[in-house]
C-alpha cells in the first residue's frame, strides 16, 4: 500500500524589515527595536517589559494594562520564598545600555533585594543582586533574557527563582490565551473554557522539558518560551490573569557566587499550539484517527536558528507496548522562521489509546547534527490517567537533570570545641527519642532546630544551612521525615554528600515523607544512604508487631545492648542494606537500623516508622528504654569521628 506524504509551507519565511537595532532611553523607559520586534522596558515598576509588539502580529500590543493596573509585563522577577507579588514587582530597577546597536541591543537591569515583604524579612533571600540582561539582535525574532542572581552577602543564600510573563493576545479581555506545558502525562493544556472543569488548572507538576507555549485561540499566533530544564521545578498558569509562570529549583548560592539561567521568547506566526519546544526546533502535531490508522500532521518552525536536512520518524504504540506501528519518514530540506507542515498516515494501528512518539534530527548552521524526542498521548477524549492507580496510563519519562552546583574551592569541616548539630524536625520527630538520646550521647552539644513548614507554593524546612560554610560548621545533621523538596532539593542533597565525605555525619530517620516518599532527586545522595532504595517502595504495614533484634555485627556501635523480646515495630520501610553497610538492628529479618562509613564521614538510616499501637504484652519500639539506648549509642558513634 502506498502512503502519501504531503509537505506544504503554511507560512513562508518571515520577511524581516531591514534596519539596525536601536536602543534609546527616555527617563524611566528604555525602548529596543530591530524593525521586527519593538519593546519597552519600564524601570519604575520592576524593570518589566511593559510593551511588546511584533510586525507579524500586526503590531498588536500584547502587554495589557488591566483597569489601569501595571500587572502586565514580560520577564517579571519573583522568588518563591515570598508570596506574590513579592518585593520585586513594583519597585524601581537600575539599568545600563550595554550595547545600543546596530548588530545587537543589550540592556542590563538590576535590583538589590532587602528580603522584606508583607511586613516580614526573609534572610535567605536578602542581599541578592537580581540582574536581568535583555538582548535583541538584528534580523531576529528572538528576545533573550539572561537572569543572574549574585549573593552580595557574607553568608549563604537559598533563593527559589520564579519568572512571570503576563500578556494576552486579545488585550484587556484576557480570554484569548491557551497554555501548553510538557509533563509526564503528555502536553497539558488549559484555556478559559477548560479551567472550570479542572481543579488543578494552575500548577503543572513534573515537567519533562524546558518550554511552555502560549497560543492565541482566535488567531494562528503563538509565543514559545524556552527555559533550562535542568533547573526547572514546575509550571504555573493563571487563566483569569493571563499569566504564564514557571519556578526553578532552589539553589544554594555561597557569598560572592552567581547563579545564571537563560530564557528565550520566540513569536511563532502561523502556529498557535505546541507539542515540543527547543532551541533547535519548535513543533506541533495534530492527530486524526481513521480505520486502523492515524493521520498525523507535523508542523515545524525554527527555534533559535534554522535547521537543514530535517528528518522525522513517527511511531505509535499502546501504553502496554505490546505492538508498534511506524509511519513513513518525513524529510524537510530546511526549517526556518516560516511554518512547514507534513502529513503522514500511520497504518496498522490496532487500538486506541496510543502514544505517538516523534524522533527528529537536523543539522544546525554550524554543521552539528541534533536530535529532538517528543510525543503525545492520544485517545478519544479521555485523560491519560488510570482511574484505579491514579497514575498515567503512559508516563512520559523525565530526563535526568544535569545540575550545576556552586561550591567553594575547598570543602572542609570547621570543628568547634563542642559538637554542633542541625536537627531537621518533620512530623513525628518527637517519637524516635532522638532528643533524649542526644542528651545521653552528647549533653554539651549545641543543637539548631529546623522545622518542617507548609506553604501555598511548597513545603520547606526552615533553618536548613544556606550554604557550605554554614553546613560545614556542623558535626552532625539529623533529618527526621523531611522530603527532598522541603530541605531544598537537589542542591541541598549535593551539599550533604560533600558534608559527609568531608567528615560530617548524617542520621536519616523514617516517616511518611522519607526514603522513596522523599522524592530524592540527587543520585549521589541516594547512593550515600546505607540502604539500597531501588524502585519506588512505600512503607509497609507489618501486619502486627515484628520483634526488634540486635545483630551480631552491631557490637562495635551498640555494645552489649539487647532487646527484651517484647519490643516491636508495626510499620517500616523495607530495603536491603548496602553491600558495605552494617545492620545494627533488624525486625522480622528486615534491616531497621543501618550504618555505614562514607568517605571521611558516617551515615545511619532508621527504617522504623512511629505508627501503630502496641497490644497487651508488647512494647512499641519508641517506648522501649533499650531503643533510647540504641539511639544514644548510635549518636555517640556518629559524633565519634569529630
Amino acid at each position: 500500500m502506498r502512503t502519501l506524504i504531503i509537505i506544504s509551507c503554511l507560512m513562508g519565511a518571515v520577511a524581516v524589515v531591514a534596519g539596525p537595532v536601536a536602543v534609546k532611553r527616555d527617563g524611566n523607559t528604555i525602548t529596543m527595536t530591530n524593525g521586527e520586534i519593538a519593546l519597552a522596558i519600564d524601570l519604575a515598576t520592576g524593570g518589566r517589559v511593559s510593551s511588546f509588539r511584533y510586525t507579524q502580529f500586526d503590531n498588536a500590543e500584547l502587554v495589557f494594562s488591566y483597569k489601569g493596573t501595571t500587572n502586565g509585563g514580560l520577564f517579571l522577577d519573583h522568588v518563591a520564598e515570598q508570596p506574590w507579588p513579592g518585593e520585586y514587582l513594583f519597585v524601581p530597577y537600575e539599568a545600563e545600555i550595554v550595547q545600543a546597536g546596530p548588530e545587537a541591543g543589550v540592556v542590563r537591569l538590576w535590583r538589590r533585594s532587602t528580603g522584606k515583604h508583607d511586613g516580614q524579612v526573609n534572610a535567605s533571600v536578602s542581599n541578592l543582586l537580581m540582574q536581568r540582561t535583555l538582548t535583541l539582535r538584528a534580523n531576529s525574532r528572538v528576545v533573550h533574557c539572561q537572569v543572574a542572581i549574585t549573593n552580595a552577602d557574607t553568608i549563604g543564600k537559598r533563593p527559589t527563582y520564579w519568572q512571570q510573563v503576563n500578556f494576552a493576545f486579545d488585550g484587556e479581555t484576557r480570554t484569548g490565551n491557551v497554555w501548553f506545558r510538557p509533563t509526564t502525562v503528555g502536553v497539558d493544556s488549559i484555556h478559559e473554557t477548560k479551567r472550570a472543569s479542572r481543579w488543578n488548572w494552575y500548577f503543572a507538576e513534573h515537567p519533562i522539558a524546558g518550554w511552555t507555549g502560549v497560543g492565541a485561540t482566535k488567531t494562528n499566533r503563538g509565543i514559545m518560551l524556552l527555559m533550562d530544564y535542568n533547573d526547572l521545578w514546575k509550571f504555573y498558569d493563571n487563566v483569569g490573569a493571563a499569566s504564564t509562570e514557571w519556578m526553578y529549583d532552589q539553589v544554594a548560592i555561597p557569598p560572592g557566587k552567581t547563579w545564571t539561567t537563560d530564557v528565550y521568547l520566540i513569536p511563532t506566526p502561523g502556529m498557535n499550539s505546541y507539542t515540543h519546544g527547543g532551541r533547535e526546533v519548535i513543533a506541533d502535531m495534530a492527530i486524526i484517527p481513521a480505520a486502523n490508522a492515524l493521520t498525523v500532521t507535523h508542523r515545524l518552525t525554527q527555534g533559535l536558528a534554522p535547521l537543514t536536512d530535517v528528518k522525522l520518524t513517527t511511531r505509535a504504540f499502546p501504553p502496554e507496548r505490546t505492538w508498534e506501528a511506524t509511519g513513513p519518514e518525513v524529510t524537510v530540506a530546511a526549517v526556518d522562521e516560516g511554518v512547514t507542515a507534513a502529513t503522514i498516515t500511520i497504518s496498522n494501528v490496532k487500538a486506541l489509546p496510543v502514544t505517538v512518539q516523534v524522533t527528529l534530527t537536523g543539522t544546525t548552521t554550524d554543521g552539528q547534527v541534533v536530535t529532538a524526542e517528543y510525543g503525545e498521548f492520544f485517545t478519544n477524549g479521555e485523560e491519560n490517567l488510570d482511574m484505579v492507580t491514579m497514575a498515567p496510563r503512559y508516563a512520559f519519562p523525565q530526563p535526568a537533570k544535569k545540575k550545576r552546583y556552586l561550591k567553594p574551592d575547598v570543602i572542609a569541616l570547621t570543628r568547634a570545641e563542642t559538637p554542633r548539630v542541625f536537627f531537621g524536625r518533620g512530623v513525628w520527630h518527637d517519637f524516635t527519642r532522638v532528643d533524649e538520646a542526644l542528651k545521653l550521647a552528647a549533653p554539651d552539644a549545641a543543637v539548631k532546630d529546623g522545622w518542617y513548614k507548609a506553604s501555598d507554593v511548597s513545603n520547606s524546612l526552615t533553618g536548613f544551612p544556606a550554604d557550605y560554610g554554614e553546613l560545614l560548621a556542623n558535626d552532625l545533621v539529623i533529618l527526621h521525615n523531611v522530603d527532598s523538596r522541603a530541605m531544598g532539593g537537589d542542591s541541598s542533597e549535593e551539599m550533604l554528600v560533600d558534608f559527609v565525605k568531608a567528615g560530617g555525619s548524617l542520621l536519616y530517620l523514617a516517616g511518611d515523607l522519607s526514603y522513596s516518599q522523599a522524592k530524592i532527586s540527587n543520585a549521589r545522595f541516594r547512593d550515600m544512604l546505607p540502604v539500597a532504595l531501588g524502585e519506588h517502595a512505600p512503607w509497609v504495614n507489618n501486619g502486627g508487631g515484628l520483634r526488634l533484634q540486635v545483630e551480631k555485627d552491631a557490637a562495635p556501635i551498640l555494645g552489649d545492648l539487647q532487646f527484651d523480646g517484647k519490643t516491636a515495630v508495626y510499620y517500616q520501610h523495607r530495603y536491603a542494606a548496602a553491600p558495605d553497610a552494617r545492620v545494627l538492628v533488624s525486625a522480622g529479618g528486615h534491616p531497621l537500623l543501618v550504618a555505614r562509613q562514607y568517605g571521611k564521614g558516617r551515615v545511619v538510616a532508621c527504617l522504623a516508622l512511629p505508627f501503630g499501637e502496641a497490644p497487651a504484652g508488647e512494647t512499641a519500639y519508641w517506648d522501649a528504654p533499650a531503643w533510647t539506648t540504641a539511639m544514644a549509642r548510635t549518636l555517640a558513634w556518629l559524633l565519634a569521628g569529630r
